[in-house]
């Protein structure tokens, strides 16, 4: 695939994508959004942040169980209000924001171990 094509396809300029690729500029989140949805790859990993390509990566149904189980697990003392952060108990907002916290922890985990057998 050309410059032009990908560029296309993310609605850039070839000029302005072959800045990027070149280390010219830098891309804005919306940009880095469309690249990493491109290439099946998550925003961190575009960024180095992460060896994981894709957290998302499909897994099996007893992985997604296995996965939904240890996330019930991390989230345990949570919702028996045994978590306090800053003296507080925490709001359902922020619990629902751990769930999705330790779940992406435990999706990337699993990958990196796979990767590292």
């Amino acid at each position: 695939m050309t410059q032009e094509e990908l560029a296309n396809k993310i609605g850039l300029s070839r000029s302005a994508y072959s800045h990027l690729e070149n280390e010219r500029n830098e891309p804005d989140t919306e940009t880095l959004n469309k690249l990493a949805s491109f290439h099946n790859v998550s925003v961190d990993y575009l960024l180095g942040r992460t060896p994981v390509k894709n957290i998302n990566a499909n897994f099996s149904e007893q992985e997604e169980t296995d996965i939904q189980k240890e996330v019930e697990r991390l989230l345990s003392d949570v919702k028996k209000g045994n978590y306090v952060l800053e003296g507080e108990e925490l709001s359902e907002d922020a619990k629902e924001s751990l769930r999705g916290a330790f779940e992406n922890a435990v999706r990337t985990a699993i990958l990196i171990n796979r990767n590292t057998k």
